[in-house]
């Protein structure tokens, strides 16, 4: 075994976008989110996880790169997808 693979010094920390991911994911998974209701705003996500915007709309591309979240047009429009849990008709 590698001393690399077994010093903290060289473990990566979680970016920022993938906190808020996890952060995001959890609240969807415990009902807080329902699916199709609106996500908050940017605006509330920045004050809440203390990231930036940018921060923020990484964590939205990530979640509808996944199949969680439908992008819409203008502020506070992207909605909660229940896509992956759909069984195929």
């Amino acid at each position: 075994m590698s001393v690399a693979a077994t010093d903290p010094r060289t473990e990566r920390k979680p970016k920022l976008s993938e906190r808020t991911v996890t952060a995001l994911r959890g609240e969807i998974l415990a009902g807080q989110i329902a699916p199709g209701q609106r996500l908050p705003t940017e605006s509330q996500m920045t004050e809440r996880f203390g990231v930036s915007r940018t921060v923020v709309r990484e964590a939205i591309a990530t979640l509808a790169a996944d199949g969680r979240s439908t992008p819409g047009k203008g502020p506070a429009s992207s909605s909660w997808s229940d896509r992956r849990r759909r069984s195929p008709a």
